[in-house]
């Protein structure tokens, strides 16, 4: 995989943003003439449309009901 600058800017803005800092001093940090630029390159801002899928679930309700064995 190849890593250029413009990753790197993404990678800091949004840290930058996960971090509360406000959008238009992101902007003006980054050096944005328009807003829709730095929303750009902050990406999707719903953390949980962010997510990944989880590749397994746990029923803990599941589990507390199953007596534990002892070995």
């Amino acid at each position: 995989m190849r890593v250029r600058p413009h990753d790197c800017r993404r990678t800091y803005a949004r840290r930058l943003y996960e971090a509360g800092a406000e959008l238009v001093a992101m902007q003006q940090n980054l050096g944005h003439a328009n807003l829709e630029t730095t929303r750009g390159y902050i990406g999707e801002l719903d953390a949980e449309r962010r997510r990944a899928p989880a590749v397994t679930t746990f029923d803990l309700a599941r589990l507390e009901e199953t007596p534990r064995q002892m070995v």
